[in-house]
């Protein structure tokens, strides 16, 4: 049974953390309502530029093979530029640098390290949540480390993450997906012009080859996806990612403070029920001590 005075100072300690969880809680709902409508305002934009840039590789590539079947040069064209980037595929996980988010960290690690297991990547993990995770797995696999704030992240923060990543062909990028303030789904999506992360070998053969024509030229026209759309693509997923964590917090804290009423609930019970025993225990005290008067009188 425990005491009176441990009981109380439990139960101070489980209103701190309520007060704790509540206060979480108010100030990542107004940080969502802040992320949500720029993010979900610009992701179906995004998600058909991104086919669109898609193709437009897929057609930069084609010409370059052209190009060199023919070996013929072409004016103001460069087919070796395309050529120059590592012919590599880089997976970055988008972790977090604090925890209480719930468990879509985890979730999105899980993916992600499933995903490097089976493929030869280079590994970029930015947050060092993300590293924590990702050192104790002991894999032995060399990584680039980048840190960058959970929220409000500007252009400025993303520079040097952008320019080490576009040096590769093929950017997987792993992060949790805001579905609704319930559900977050962890994603690896491609947003280097490559098409889907995870590629339906039969869905690939019935898509549809879109024909363009490109002015003024295709290299000038895959030059600008490269450097503006990338960089838009590759902002809106660190947004996608912050917006999820944000979510997550949100039914983590919520769960949270379930667990802490009904923990306080049931201490509020042991204190009445100590109150009572002790109540019981002073009246037994007091009888005892009366019955020992009379006998002695």
């Amino acid at each position: 049974m425990h005491n009176k005075y441990a009981i109380e100072e439990e139960l101070a300690m489980v209103s701190t953390f309520k007060m704790l969880a509540q206060a979480y809680e108010e100030i990542a709902v107004i940080k969502m309502q802040r992320v949500r409508s720029s993010v979900l305002s610009t992701r179906q934009f995004l998600d058909a530029l991104s086919e669109v840039f898609s193709d437009v590789k897929s057609s930069y590539k084609g010409e370059i093979l052209q190009f060199i079947t023919r070996k013929k040069k072409k004016k103001n064209f460069n087919p070796l530029k395309i050529l120059s980037k590592k012919r590599k595929t880089v997976a970055v996980l988008l972790a977090s640098n604090t925890t209480l988010y719930g468990d879509i960290i985890n979730r999105v690690y899980h993916l992600f390290i499933e995903e490097i297991k089976k493929g030869d990547y280079d590994i970029v993990i930015v947050g060092r949540h993300g590293k924590e995770l990702f050192d104790g797995e002991n894999l032995g696999k060399k990584y680039a480390y980048f840190e960058i704030p959970d929220e409000g992240v500007s252009f400025e923060q993303l520079k040097p993450i952008l320019s080490y990543v576009l040096e590769y062909e093929r950017v997987n990028m792993f992060y949790g997906k805001f579905t609704n303030v319930i559900t977050q789904t962890p994603t690896v999506s491609s947003v280097s012009g490559e098409g889907e992360a995870s590629v339906d070998t039969d869905k690939e053969k019935k898509k549809e080859k879109v024909q363009y024509i490109f002015e003024p030229s295709l290299e000038k026209i895959y030059e600008l996806f490269e450097n503006q759309v990338f960089v838009a693509l590759f902002k809106q997923t660190v947004h996608e990612a912050e917006l999820s964590r944000l979510a997550s917090r949100i039914t983590a804290m919520e769960q949270a403070l379930g667990n802490i009423d009904k923990n306080e609930f049931d201490l509020k019970g042991e204190s009445r029920r100590v109150t009572k025993l002790l109540a019981n225990k002073k009246q037994i005290d007091t009888f005892s001590g009366l019955a020992l008067w009379n006998t002695k009188r």
